[in-house]
């Protein structure tokens, strides 16, 4: 199965009214294998070699300026999902080129939180109406023709865990701008690039369990900004992690190397006694210190 050059903005009617978002950018293609088969009242579905590809994807919100989020390419690779067996296998997830745009109002509101449509009140029942209290939930039964997933493993106390492995997810050309305005001048964090690489798999059943394996990052032209100065407050050539690991049911988290470079801070004290670098973090009118 096959599905090549897809506008995004082609879905968006799908799902406008949930969204105060202008419409997408981009395109996207779909390519897989698949078999599925139905026998004994178990439902078996099988897909293999599946690729995922967007390009240019663009998201901002409806009256937005510029995109919040701006990706020149994702792509996912050697995916498989087995039904029988409950996993799903990435072999790549690949992200590069982009930006990523947020801005917070003085009240801590991030501007992406404005994309999501208000649900409407419930309708609910009259207030003179008793609730009517909820019926005890009728017991599983396996009915003629219903759809279930494949046998549990045999001797098993419990159902067959969730399971997934990426092989490798890899990011690498992406900026990120960060404006606060909850200071008395807005505050924003720059990113000119961010790298990162990992490996990772997950269980899910009676015990959640999650690694993270050969864990990389690197953070490079960082700045912070205050608009009421000209220079940026502090500059960073880069920040770099390298062997980290993360392993969720063990409670533990290493990492192997972390390096800091080429930093510089301005700290410059007036006639009156005041250091910009403070004043640069004095809370917004009417907000607590």
């Amino acid at each position: 199965l096959g599905i090549d050059q897809v506008t995004l903005a082609r879905l968006w009617p799908y799902v406008q009214s949930k969204l105060a978002m202008a419409p997408p950018e981009g395109t996207a293609a779909l390519s897989l294998t698949y078999r599925v088969g139905y026998a004994d009242k178990k439902l078996s579905l099988l897909v293999d070699k599946l690729g995922l590809g967007v390009e240019g994807l663009a998201l901002k919100g409806s009256r937005a300026a510029e995109p919040a989020l701006r990706l020149d390419r994702l792509a996912l690779s050697g995916g498989r999902f087995d039904l029988d067996k409950r996993q799903l296998d990435i072999g790549e997830i690949a992200l590069s080129g982009g930006k990523v745009a947020l801005n917070r109002d003085a009240a801590g509101r991030l501007d992406v939180m404005d994309w999501l449509v208000p649900a409407p009140p419930p309708g609910g029942a009259p207030e003179k109406e008793a609730a009517t209290p909820p019926k005890p939930a009728a017991p599983a039964t396996d009915k003629p023709g219903s759809l279930t997933p494949g046998p549990s493993p045999a001797g098993g106390g419990g159902s067959m865990p969730w399971r997934v492995n990426l092989n490798r997810f890899a990011l690498n050309g992406l900026g990120i701008r960060v404006t606060d305005a909850g200071f008395a001048a807005p505050l924003s964090a720059e990113v000119d690039n961010v790298r990162m690489g990992f490996s990772a798999r997950a269980e899910a059943g009676d015990t959640t369990q999650a690694r993270v394996d050969g864990l990389a990052v690197d953070v490079s032209g960082i700045r912070l900004l205050s608009a009421a100065l000209k220079d940026p407050l502090f500059v960073l050539g880069g920040i770099t992690l390298a062997d980290g690991q993360l392993d969720l049911a063990a409670r533990h988290a290493s990492v192997g190397k972390v390096s800091l470079v080429n930093g510089k801070v301005v700290a410059v004290r007036d006639g009156k006694g005041r250091i910009a670098l403070a004043e640069a973090f004095q809370p917004a009118s009417g907000k607590p210190a």
